[in-house]
């Protein structure tokens, strides 16, 4: 199971509260502010869905983790919003706190970026960022010699991708080695965005 805390805001004289985005026992994401604690209704899994859940060789299921996720936590001076993949999770009133001592860790797992902003992102902001930071996550390798996997989705969203090169480097990831070394630029692209890795 997931477990942890994988935001914290402490307490001093300017703050009047304890600020926690964690999990319970049971695998829901929480908000915790004070004492205080805002459940998700969904658990911190890919799917609650029984026909897409992991099953073991005794027969236990269970939901699938997640590979990876982007979390967002934003405040507007009045209301908290966590974010889960760019979709709303937590919505929370909770006026007059001070996000002024901020820390990210204490999570049972890796965390690959960590970002804070002095502002409340708006949702479409807050879902282009997770897809950009999901593209600029995939590795391609600088120098190819045999044919690479393109992966086909990032951050939950289909990746179409396109090679400027395509008789060395098709839009597939087939390789013709050239008889010299070429440059090719692949290019992933979202609905929300496009990044180019130079191979």
């Amino acid at each position: 199971c997931y477990q942890g805390c994988t935001f914290l805001n402490g307490v001093d004289e300017e703050t009047s509260a304890t600020i926690q985005l964690t999990l319970d026992a049971e695998g829901f994401l929480c908000l915790k502010v004070g004492d205080k604690t805002y459940r998700s209704t969904c658990k911190f899994y890919n799917s609650d869905n029984w026909a897409t859940n992991s099953t073991g060789t005794s027969g236990d299921s269970w939901p699938t983790k997640y590979n990876e996720i982007n979390l967002a936590l934003t405040y507007d001076g009045q209301q908290m919003t966590v974010y889960r993949n760019g979709v709303i999770e937590i919505r929370a009133d909770v006026p007059n706190q001070t996000l002024n001592k901020l820390s990210i860790g204490g999570w049972d797992g890796k965390m690959k970026l960590g970002r804070f902003y002095d502002r409340a992102l708006p949702q479409d902001e807050i879902k282009a960022n997770g897809d950009a930071m999901a593209l600029s996550s995939i590795n391609i390798p600088e120098k190819v010699y045999t044919d690479i996997v393109l992966p086909a989705e990032a951050n939950g969203k289909s990746i179409t991708w396109t090679s400027n090169q395509t008789r060395i480097i098709s839009n597939t990831g087939l390789v013709n080695n050239p008889d010299a070394p070429t440059a090719v630029t692949l290019t992933a692209t979202t609905e929300s965005g496009s990044v180019n890795f130079y191979v």
